[in-house]
This record gives C-alpha cells, sequence and structure tokens, in this order.
C-alpha cells in the first residue's frame, strides 16, 4: 500500500479551512454588516459537479443550495489592489440574507477525510465596481456567464474567518501570504472548477474578475509540487483564465493529492495519470 501523503485530501479530518479551495477559483464568500457573518457563493462551470459539491461541503458541516439568478453574490469585476498590500481585513459590504450560527444550523458535520460517499444521499477584469454596497444581480458586463449553476450558503458566523482570511480592508477577494494548498483545498478546487483537458494534463479555472489573484495561486501550487502553466481564456479550450497542470509526474502529485474519484462525477474527468506521458 502506498504511504498516504501529508498534504493529501485524505490526511486529515475535513474542516472549514478547506472550502479556501473553492476560492482558488470563481467562488466568492461575501460578509455582511459588521463582518460578523458570511456566506459562499460558488458558480459551477461544469454541469456535472453539484452533487458532489453539495456532500463534500455537508462534511465540513455547511449547506449548499442552488441559487436563483438574481440571488447570487454579484460578479461585479474589482479594482486591483495596491502592489503588496496586505491590509487586514476590516468590516466589507453589507449585504442582506438570513444569519445562520454555524454548522450546528446549516447541516452535520461528519468526521474523517471529506469523501463523496455521501453524494448518493443528498440529492482578466481591472475594472473598477460601483461605488456602494454590492447588489445581488449579475452585471451585463462580469465575466462569469450569468446562465450557469451557482450554489449558495447561507449567511454564517463560522464563515466570518474565511472571509476575513480572503478578503482585505475594502472587502476584496485576495489569497492569504501564508495559504497552504493542500489535498483538501485542492479536491474542492478541481471539483468546482476544474477539467481534464484532451492531452493529459488537468485545467484549474481561476477567478477571472480577481486576477491579482492568479500569481500567488500559481505560487501557492509550485509550493505543493504542481508548477502550472498558466493560460488565457479560450487556450485548451478554457472559459477563462486557469492553471494548468502536466507531467506525468505532476499529475501523479495532483491525483495523489485529492484522492478518488467522486461517486457521482465521470472518472475521465478526475486527475489521473494517463497510459502514456502528459503533453
Amino acid at each position: 500500500m502506498p504511504q498516504l501523503s501529508l498534504f493529501s485530501a485524505e490526511a486529515r479530518p475535513a474542516g472549514l479551512p478547506d472550502l479556501a479551495g473553492l476560492l482558488c477559483g470563481p467562488a466568492r464568500i461575501a460578509r455582511f454588516g459588521a463582518g460578523d457573518t458570511a456566506r459562499l457563493d460558488v458558480p459551477l462551470p461544469y454541469d456535472d459537479r453539484e452533487r458532489a459539491l453539495v456532500a463534500l461541503a455537508a462534511a465540513r458541516g455547511v449547506t449548499l443550495t442552488r441559487q436563483d439568478t438574481g440571488a447570487a453574490t454579484p460578479r461585479t469585476p474589482i479594482s486591483r489592489p495596491p502592489a503588496g498590500d496586505a491590509t487586514p481585513a476590516t468590516d466589507g459590504p453589507t449585504h442582506g440574507g438570513p444569519v445562520h450560527d454555524g454548522a450546528a444550523h446549516d447541516g452535520a458535520a461528519h468526521d474523517g477525510a471529506a469523501h463523496d460517499d455521501t453524494a448518493d444521499d443528498i440529492a482578466p477584469s481591472d475594472e473598477t465596481p460601483p461605488a456602494g454596497p454590492a447588489h445581488r444581480t449579475t452585471p451585463p458586463h462580469c465575466t462569469t456567464p450569468p446562465h450557469l449553476t451557482t450554489l449558495g450558503s447561507a449567511f454564517r458566523r463560522d464563515l466570518a474567518p474565511l472571509a476575513r482570511t480572503w478578503s482585505d480592508g475594502q472587502g476584496r477577494k485576495r489569497v492569504p501570504p501564508d495559504f497552504q494548498l493542500d489535498g483538501a483545498a485542492l479536491r474542492l478546487w478541481v471539483l468546482a472548477a476544474g477539467r481534464a483537458d484532451l492531452r493529459g494534463g488537468h485545467l484549474l479555472l481561476l477567478d477571472p474578475d480577481a486576477p491579482w489573484t492568479h500569481g500567488p495561486l500559481v505560487a501557492a501550487a509550485t509550493r505543493a509540487g504542481l508548477p502550472p502553466a498558466r493560460l488565457v481564456a479560450g487556450e485548451h479550450g478554457v472559459p477563462g483564465p486557469a492553471l494548468r497542470i502536466h507531467g506525468a509526474r505532476r499529475m501523479g502529485r495532483l491525483a495523489e493529492l485529492v484522492g478518488p474519484v467522486p461517486r457521482t462525477l465521470n472518472p475521465s474527468e478526475w486527475p489521473r495519470v494517463r497510459g502514456r506521458p502528459a503533453a
């Protein structure tokens, strides 16, 4: 039996910090009022991921449900933060919505690694945003297609620390400087916004409305032993900016980190080492 990597998805119990993997892709986290609650919104660019992602979130005590087109956190392009901006997160924009105290009110957490066995039981823009609080609409100029399925959580107190970590002082998305891309976070990123390409590699979509996060995510992937190529929309068929992991050794590392394919997902869409070296 191969030795389990200390950074693989199965190396430790599931936890809320794993949800940072969703924020590596197009997902957003928004705080409410004084910033003591937050909610997740996760657009799904691929239509076969919903059940497995709901299961993985439930394993971390968070219920994700399908959102109406006008109910999701806006995808308005966000202004680029100043270089080296590491301002601690403060009060973010005000959003309306129900507030939940945490996992006790929003699905039961499960011990152990986050597997998708429960799935069978569970049904680059640099524009400046408009002034004022964000609206729950999808603007016509946003780079995330408005017809995509979006999953969202309720506003929850236990998501506020994640929101503070992944936001700067103006509420803009950022990658924490000490971010560790481990297997659990990668599993969520791959499930929500990953896809195999036709040349033996794997594509991981980035947030098209937060291009300043792309470089730090390249660095995080490299530290995890997965130095990627950086793609723009259209390369290898990606609908937006993405990272590409390729090469037999890197694909083997990625497959080891993310663990087994979710039951509801086509195995061809999950990281694996092909019979030939990846191009």
